[in-house]
């Protein structure tokens, strides 16, 4: 892990009750779920080797590993790997307390499917993790990358009256929510192009959600979300990006 990557010790019980405890949490992992089962599982396929770097709680990971793949779960925080851990290994999940860097520097063998699920807005080099993963994908591999939306922050600032801090795009300190690198939705997708990806598909998550004045149920906020979430502008404007790309050697 490089000096001024961050990750989640001291933030990992936030975190968990503000994302993955929330509506928030559950459109993110419904959103991904979703995208998975239609560009890279196939109902003939045999199991595939997903690697989820900076993995979180791994929410993702029990799922897929509930569907019979091949699943290592990455993640160097204390916090969180001893929640993931706990969860995981008893389901055969590969569990490795490691930064992706190290990850990448102990492995020796090209993998079907690399992950990266709101990661690389928390590395000081967002754009060299995805330059760095080509190397360790199959012929044909997929990333799967979520990225925080630097856009819908602005937007979030401005609604709240924040001009200043919004058209600066004054990044998180490490001590909040707020990633430490921030870029658009445009960005990112720049980016895979740029670095040979194939990009299969593209999506908001939250992509409305996060405007509408008042509570509402998870059902509608599904809904809403389906209908709109492969659509611009609405898509651009969604908290995270979502993309399904595939890579070629």
């Amino acid at each position: 892990m490089d000096k001024a990557d961050h990750y989640f010790d001291q933030l990992a019980v936030t975190f968990n009750q503000q994302i993955y405890q929330s509506h928030k949490g559950q459109l993110r992992l419904m959103t991904q779920q979703r995208a998975i089962l239609n560009y890279i599982l196939k109902p003939s396929s045999v199991p595939l080797h997903f690697v989820d770097l900076g993995a979180g709680a791994g929410q993702i990971c029990q799922w897929l590993a509930s569907l019979g793949q091949t699943v290592s779960y990455v993640e160097p925080s204390d916090a969180m790997f001893s929640q993931g851990e706990s969860l995981l290994q008893p389901m055969g999940v590969y569990c490795h307390q490691q930064s992706y860097q190290q990850w990448m520097r102990s492995q020796s063998q090209p993998v079907d499917v690399l992950m990266f699920n709101a990661v690389i807005e928390w590395l000081e080099q967002p754009k060299q993790a995805l330059e760095l993963a080509r190397n360790f994908l199959k012929p044909g591999g997929y990333l799967v990358l979520m990225s925080y939306n630097r856009d819908a922050l602005r937007m979030r600032r401005l609604m709240r009256g924040h001009w200043q801090q919004a058209l600066a795009d004054i990044p998180g300190d490490g001590t909040g929510l707020t990633p430490i690198s921030l870029f658009s939705a445009l960005d990112a997708k720049n980016w895979l192009e740029e670095l040979g990806y194939h990009i299969l598909d593209w999506r908001g998550v939250r992509t409305v959600t996060d405007w509408l004045p008042g509570q509402h149920e998870l059902q509608e906020l599904i809904e809403l979300d389906q209908q709109l979430q492969t659509q611009d502008p609405w898509r651009q404007l969604g908290r995270y990006q979502h993309f399904v790309a595939q890579y070629w050697h």
